[in-house]
């Protein structure tokens, strides 16, 4: 189920988007549902709130430390697209993560004006655990769902997103 995306970022060239299934309801319902996400994201937001304190992090910057995950070396601008944020706010978290030393940049090397992020070691356990919040969080989302069924459930999502990012562009 690698295809899978269960954030949003940007994945081998193609946009994952969020997926939850509500209970109840018709099929429109559950497609919203899986498309919007946003019980899944208020989950997650609860459940790294204590991450955000002991790190005196905000949700943005832990979203941002997971794209750099996701993409390392990609520039403001391409969060920025990706991600669907606003370039003020994305450029003072960008100005936190690094001067907190959890993201580092460095020029492009066809472009010296654009500045490519990654991770330093620091941003790095922080996403180790992110990624066990997410995880733990997944398998009692998926409990009960077989490895066959989340196969299914993994390529209808791809093709809906695939379809949402060329309905985008």
């Amino acid at each position: 189920m690698s295809e899978l995306c269960y954030h949003g970022f940007k994945r081998n060239k193609t946009i994952c988007c969020s997926l939850f299934w509500e209970r109840g309801g018709n099929m429109d319902t559950q497609i919203s549902a899986v498309l919007r996400g946003r019980k899944l994201k208020k989950i997650l937001r609860t459940r790294y709130s204590d991450l955000r304190k002991k790190y005196e992090i905000t949700q943005l910057d832990i979203e941002l430390l997971q794209y750099f995950d996701q993409n390392p070396d990609t520039s403001a601008s391409d969060v920025i697209r990706d991600l669907d944020l606003n370039k003020g706010n994305v450029s003072t978290a960008l100005f936190k993560l690094f001067r907190n030393g959890l993201v580092d940049g460095e020029s492009n090397d066809h472009d010296r004006r654009i500045i490519e992020y990654h991770l330093r070691e620091k941003g790095k356990a922080i996403i180790r655990e992110t990624d066990a919040i997410r995880d733990q969080l997944l398998e009692q989302l998926f409990r009960g769902v077989s490895e066959e069924e989340k196969e299914v459930l993994g390529k209808i999502a791809v093709k809906v997103c695939n379809n949402l990012t060329q309905l985008i562009e």
